[in-house]
């Protein structure tokens, strides 16, 4: 088509490529057959805080499982699917709830269903007060949907919520398929859990048995932290940009 062939000559005529993962680079290579001179992989810089703020110090008797950000297509389907055994382990009696930080469009197209599980709109929470608000909770979800439509962007985007969630020292729970990149990235960092079923009951066990170890909570969400100070840390992450662009303009 067109609109691959101009793809195709962009990327060959680029004197470098900045990329938002690994496998997107690889993927762009074997597509269009080529090799930058000059690439980098950059992620959002963490808004890095005091990490004295452990999350078994939190002041509540109910676990709090939090997500922050849009709930596009290929965030949904897992998204209802922690919902839904976060609504079972309630049933169960256990304390525990999710709480949604988003926008109010998202929330209005999807609030139907989610207000049927129980699920907490935590309204839209500003850049500036987002760490504080995030440091409310006990674990910090990330989704990435199973559906096979949505399949190329999971597999190939690391969602840029990673690195906040990093900073905050609090533990990332994971739910989606096996190809997502923002899986790759966790399990390269080990700054996370992850599970890889969208069945409300397989979700619900692991769910249940980190809320049985705070220890293990806690010692995951400081390596979390510590990664985030030693390599995306702001200075880090625009020293090496900035190197990237004088390397590339001097090689052009």
């Amino acid at each position: 088509s067109d609109i691959q062939q101009a793809a195709a000559a962009l990327l060959r005529r680029a004197s470098g490529w900045v990329m938002i993962s690994d496998r997107l680079h690889q993927v762009l290579s074997l597509r269009y057959s080529c090799i930058p001179n000059k690439s980098i992989v950059l992620h959002n810089p963490a808004p890095l805080t005091d990490n004295s703020s452990r999350a078994e110090d939190l002041k509540t008797t109910t676990f709090r499982l939090a997500y922050a950000g849009s709930i596009w297509p290929m965030h949904y389907d897992a998204l209802i699917a922690v919902a839904t055994s976060v609504h079972l382990l309630r049933q169960e009696g256990l304390p525990i709830e999710l709480v949604l930080y988003t926008p109010h469009s998202f929330w209005e197209v999807h609030k139907n269903k989610f207000n049927k599980l129980g699920t907490v709109y935590g309204g839209f929470v500003s850049p500036d007060k987002l760490i504080a608000t995030l440091q409310t909770a006990n674990l910090l979800l990330v989704a990435n949907a199973f559906s096979s439509e949505n399949e190329h962007m999971v597999r190939h985007s690391v969602l840029t919520k990673l690195t906040d969630y990093m900073g905050t020292g609090r533990a990332i729970f994971a739910c989606g398929p096996s190809y997502s990149a923002s899986h790759e990235f966790i399990r390269k960092w080990n700054c996370g859990f992850i599970c890889e079923s969208n069945d409300p009951r397989i979700i619900k066990q692991q769910l249940a048995a980190l809320m049985n170890d705070s220890d293990l909570l806690n010692d995951v969400a400081e390596r979390a932290h510590q990664v985030a100070r030693q390599v995306f840390d702001g200075q880090k992450i625009r020293a090496a940009f900035h190197y990237f662009c004088r390397d590339v303009a001097g090689a052009a």
